[in-house]
């Protein structure tokens, strides 16, 4: 298996907690956003080796919530949120995983606003979701966000629909410059990828109607059709810096 450190993305946001446990101020709330291949749960197993006295997630202060069927209930919600008030048996903190986040209904979301605005001493939330969108805006505001990418084989092919779908989502140029370069795409590939990208962009041209958008897409057209002596990877830097 690969090391999630193989992400750039990856290796920054496993940084970050580190960093910010190392130095006694890891926020209460932390969302994990990335695609379902971006190995969240990897991540969250190698932070929490140094962070817990555990070198996995089986730990008696360590509760991951995984869909019931195709919902996190509210009854699940309220009994991690009791979960999270008792004492902790052999740590000093204790962890709660949420893992596909976005399988919380609009109940189940509310319940953990409790848990979010009223955090017990020593309690460490981690959501894990593929959008900040998939989440109340109440709950994203709460948490940090932390951008995950795929992580890819030699084999495995950069999917653009998804990238596209992640870069859009992305807070700033600096997080969409991040996810471009984790994805690592070969020069010779990138006018490949730049035209499977184009349909994505045009589907989120339909909806947003942004005119940076729009221009964006004008501009990748414009290049596409007259590829002689383009710099593909160039033509790729400004796309992403645009959207």
């Amino acid at each position: 298996m690969e090391s999630v450190s193989e992400s750039i993305a990856n290796q920054e946001a496993l940084s970050y907690l580190r960093n910010a446990a190392q130095n006694s101020v890891l926020a209460h709330a932390h969302i994990l956003i990335g695609p379902q291949n971006s190995r969240q749960i990897n991540l969250l197993e190698d932070f929490l080796s140094t962070f817990m006295p555990s070198q996995s997630l089986h730990h008696p202060d360590i509760n991951t919530l995984t869909p019931e069927g195709d919902v996190i209930s509210i009854d699940a919600v309220r009994k991690a949120r009791s979960w999270l008030c008792m004492t902790p048996i052999a740590a000093d903190k204790k962890v709660l995983i949420i893992n596909r986040a976005s399988n919380m209904n609009t109940e189940s979301q509310n319940a953990l606003l409790k848990i979010l605005e009223e955090p017990a001493k020593n309690t460490y939330l981690f959501l894990l979701a593929s959008h900040r969108k998939q989440l109340l805006p109440t709950v994203y505001s709460r948490s940090v966000p932390l951008y995950c990418a795929s992580v890819q084989t030699g084999r495995q092919k950069t999917d653009a629909s998804h990238l596209i779908h992640s870069l859009l989502s992305a807070d700033s140029a600096s997080e969409r410059m991040r996810l471009w370069l984790s994805a690592s795409i070969p020069k010779e590939e990138m006018r490949t990828w730049l035209f499977e990208a184009l349909p994505k962009l045009r589907e989120e041209l339909a909806v947003q109607k942004k005119s940076a958008l729009a221009e964006a897409v004008r501009n990748l057209i414009q290049s596409l059709a007259h590829p002689l002596g383009q710099n593909w990877p160039l033509v790729s830097e400004r796309l992403i810096i645009s959207l």
